[in-house]
């Protein structure tokens, strides 16, 4: 019995073409809309995703916004740099708990 490759996709069911290609397609799209809201890297915040991946940077005066709850727009922070500082906005009163020398803990007050 002779094994697929996958990067012969001809010995492949017409359907399972058919799905890489659309796959594919929306693959180069999603690349396509990143790049363009994409900023330079000299503009100074950037995603970071992971070690050893390629960082994306974000156009100047982005903000970022992290949910608390990932089903529900509240609680929420929002993250940007303002004249060289780190700002921070919460969707309500929040705590800082300091965890060491160069690490806080932010504490929404629905979380408490």
């Amino acid at each position: 019995m002779s094994r697929v490759q996958i990067y012969d996709r001809t010995k492949l069911p017409k359907w399972a073409q058919s799905e890489f290609d659309r796959l594919e397609s929306d693959l180069h799209s999603a690349e396509k809309k990143m790049r363009e809201m994409m900023g330079t890297s000299n503009e100074g915040t950037e995603v970071y995703l992971w070690q050893g991946t390629e960082n994306f940077p974000l156009p100047k005066r982005s903000q970022i916004r992290f949910r608390c709850d990932p089903a529900r727009d509240y609680p929420h922070f929002d993250v940007s740099i303002r004249d060289g500082r780190l700002r921070i906005y919460g969707s309500g009163c929040f705590t800082i708990q300091p965890q060491s020398a160069n690490s806080v803990d932010l504490i929404h007050e629905d979380q408490k």
